[in-house]
């Protein structure tokens, strides 16, 4: 079962790294904050997830460890915020878009638009190849350059609600896609970036719009839109 994993990832990380512990439940407090959420919501809907057996699917698929992954933070917030548009760069075996999506499916509303560069990942393997057909129907792959893909299908789709950087993990990758995407959000929409901690951009993009930044319990870095 996910759950017994997860609390014995956090245990164990209580144990050998405290402070790095202290960070985790201080992110997750804020996050509760931010979203204007209980600990019981977010709980309510990890064991939602839970219930779904994508961690094990994933798992089983990739023969990966998944008790440490980012991505149910993610199926959280779209759960909370229940978002009609949702935009994300970089899908390569589909980890955050099945997430997403799934998220998508039990809203019952929302669509997921995702942009890959590589329409081949290699073994007779297309991206996203992890998601399942029942998860499909409300998920449109654009196949290009984010640079040049992106910023026309920001202005086509606007406002959107949720932006999610998670393609070229470079700073001045970053920085262009938070750039691109900034203006075409809602009022009160959200960006959202995996690996904030490869480099500076995402706080140098939250100093540069003025915003404050925040993270997800398991680090997503995340900016409300004013």
């Amino acid at each position: 079962m996910w759950g017994i994993k997860q609390l014995a990832y956090h245990a164990l990380l209580a144990l050998n790294h405290p402070i790095s512990a202290l960070r985790y439940i201080q992110r997750s407090n804020r996050f509760n904050r931010n979203l204007s959420i209980t600990a019981k919501m977010r709980t309510d809907f990890l064991k939602e997830l839970d219930a779904t057996k994508l961690l094990h699917h994933a798992g089983n698929e990739t023969g990966r460890d998944l008790s440490a992954m980012r991505q149910p933070d993610l199926y959280t917030i779209i759960r909370i915020l229940k978002p009609n548009i949702v935009v994300e760069t970089g899908i390569d075996n589909g980890f955050s878009s099945l997430f997403a999506l799934a998220a998508l499916k039990e809203n019952g509303n929302g669509h997921l638009h995702s942009i890959e560069f590589l329409s081949e990942l290699g073994d007779g393997k297309t991206p996203g190849w992890l998601v399942p057909e029942e998860y499909r129907k409300q998920w449109t792959i654009h196949t290009g350059d984010s640079t040049e893909l992106l910023p026309a299908l920001m202005d086509k789709l606007a406002p959107v609600d949720l932006f999610i950087h998670d393609s070229l993990h470079t700073y001045e990758f970053m920085m262009q896609e938070f750039r691109d995407a900034w203006p075409h959000l809602k009022t009160g929409g959200w960006l959202m970036s995996d690996d904030t901690g490869v480099n500076q951009s995402f706080f140098h993009f939250c100093r540069e719009v003025k915003g404050k930044t925040n993270w997800t319990p398991n680090g997503y870095g995340i900016l409300q839109h004013p």
